[in-house]
Parts: C-alpha cells; structure tokens; sequence
C-alpha cells in the first residue's frame, strides 16, 4: 500500500476527538430512544460544545459535558421548546 493513498495520515488528533465525539452522541441518543423520545445528534452535540460534524464551538461550555448528559439536557431543552421531546 502506497502511503500516498492513506486517508489516515491526514487526521489529526482533533479529527479523532471529533469523531469520537459524534460516536458519543449517536450511542446516547440511541439508548434515549429505546426507551421513548431523544433529542437530534446535532442536538446532543450542541449540547456537548460541539458542530454537527463534532468539532468544538467557540461558544460551548467551559467544562467537560458527557454524551449522556447532553443528550438528557437536549430532550429536556426539546420539551421546554414546545418541540416535543426531538425525534425517535
């Protein structure tokens, strides 16, 4: 294999996180889901100071927010909005 073609070399480590990240947040809003409404991905990822593709936001929380805690804090925000508790 020719390292000219390895996409992996491109990746920095932000890259990873942020995918991780969104990993992270599809895994708790699924296991929400089983049990009754769930906020959006782009939702939890909010939520997390993070984009819908997981790279941090300038204006995200100063600390550390768990993917199970941001997604309960979205479907919280969801209700509060009138929305409905997002999508199952």
């Amino acid at each position: 294999m020719s390292l000219g073609n390895d996409p992996s070399r491109f990746r920095t480590e932000e890259d990873v996180l942020a995918a991780e990240r969104v990993a992270e947040a599809r895994q708790a809003r699924y296991e929400l889901s089983r049990d009754g409404p769930a906020p959006s991905t782009e939702a939890v990822l909010r939520e997390m100071g993070r984009d819908a593709d997981g790279y941090e936001v300038a204006e995200g929380p100063d600390e550390f927010v768990p993917a199970s805690v941001a997604a309960r804090r979205a479907l919280e925000q969801d209700g509060a909005d009138g929305r409905g508790g997002g999508r199952r």
